[in-house]
């Protein structure tokens, strides 16, 4: 099976939950004989590859731009896909949805994996948010199959869709337990007295209800906060 995957900033290594998602995914799926592509958007592949574990990398143009970068990519994206003849076209996040009717329009299958309202983050403004409440209600309701990643997004899906989706949780491959302390030393942490949170600098994640929680607790552990987005660790506390 030939299958287009967009929505995603793209791999290898490329920052971001779904770039992850992606990354750890579609290997297993080209291993299993599938033919997959990952259309990658230019600005952020640092570096280039034909392949990657197998997986064709497709880098198209994508404006630098909060509000259309994701859409625009994913309007590209379709139209390579169609000109692949692909079997799948498979769309990631509600925001690329929007091009669910056009890939339906232009006769390809479409699967589109719903993860999350991302409407709700904060740092979206009243017209990015009607886009994205848009694209949630196009994908659902024209995909072939939606996919959800827990039974609260299904919930969302079935209510304003009326569409039935399917729940594939997300996995993880685990990683290999490091021994090493360097980083513990320098910021004076002893191994396995502290506690992390993985979170971006923002708002929603409620980074600051957690500071104020963990200062009302009398422990010698340590509060440590790792942002995935820019690379930092932070001792809180």
């Amino acid at each position: 099976m030939k299958i287009f995957v967009t929505g995603t900033r793209g791999i290898p290594d490329i920052p971001g939950g779904i770039e992850k998602h992606c990354q750890d995914l579609y290997p297993l799926i080209a291993e299993m004989g599938h033919e997959v592509y990952i259309a990658t958007r230019k600005p952020y592949a640092l570096k280039r590859y034909r392949k990657w574990k197998k997986i064709n990398l497709i880098y198209l143009y994508s404006p630098i731009t909060k509000n259309f970068e994701a859409i625009f990519h994913t309007f590209l994206s379709v139209l390579k896909a169609k000109k692949l003849k692909v079997d799948i076209i498979h769309i990631h996040a509600v925001g690329p949805g929007l091009m669910v009717p056009l890939a339906k329009a232009l006769g390809l299958k479409v699967v589109l994996t719903n993860h999350g309202p991302d409407y709700d983050r904060q740092k979206w403004g009243k017209f990015a948010k009607i886009i994205l409440i848009t694209g949630e209600y196009l994908g659902g309701k024209f995909a072939d199959s939606v996919i959800v990643i827990s039974s609260v997004i299904q919930k969302i899906v079935k209510k304003r869709c009326n569409k039935k989706s399917c729940i594939i949780y997300n996995g993880v491959t685990l990683p290999e337990i490091s021994v090493q302390c360097d980083y513990l030393d320098k910021i004076n942490t002893v191994p396995g007295k502290y506690l992390l949170s993985v979170a971006r600098f923002v708002p929603e994640k409620g980074l600051d209800l957690l500071i104020k929680a963990f200062k009302s607790v009398n422990t010698e552990y340590k509060l440590i906060n790792y942002c995935w987005r820019c690379r930092s660790r932070n001792r809180i506390q």
